[in-house]
């Protein structure tokens, strides 16, 4: 874990990113183009990843955030601590929040529209028999009214 120990370096000393912008050169164009156009919230995120603490990543700025993602990337500590990920990810769950629960809450969801889906196909059904039958209906009364027209005649 040294590289908390250079994060906080950067942390401790803010003048101490501008030392790390050579870091940057070392990286391939292709790997310091990728880490310029992160996102501050991607920094932090990647960050949070391998294990710095949140505490630490909070107070820094956004040069600071690409410095130090620069350096962990030029060391070959960019890939997940064990464990590291899982902690951040249940840090920033909502408190109360349960993955089995909203996993029921969608399949109610889902099957609550399913159920509304049905009762709409049902009633545009049963409008289309009504329909239909009206049609036929009319459809007799004009044949009755041609016939007592015929027999008018």
């Amino acid at each position: 874990m040294d590289n908390i120990g250079l994060v906080g370096n950067i942390i401790v000393d803010k003048r101490y990113y501008f030392s790390q912008v050579c870091i940057m050169d070392q990286l391939p164009k292709s790997a310091q183009d990728a880490i310029r156009k992160c996102s501050t919230l991607r920094l932090q995120h990647n960050l949070l990843r391998v294990g710095i603490d949140e505490d630490d990543i909070d107070g820094l700025e956004r040069p600071q955030l690409i410095a130090a993602w620069a350096q962990i990337v030029a060391e070959g500590k960019d890939k997940p601590i064990e464990g590291a990920a899982a902690t951040v990810a249940e840090e920033r769950a909502p408190a109360g929040y349960d993955p089995e629960v909203e996993h029921e809450r969608l399949q109610w969801e889902r099957e609550k529209f399913d159920r509304k889906m049905k009762l709409e196909e049902e009633k545009m059904r049963m409008e289309a028999e009504v329909k239909g039958e009206l049609l036929k209906k009319k459809e007799e009364r004009i044949q009755i009214e041609r016939a007592s027209l015929k027999m008018q005649q």
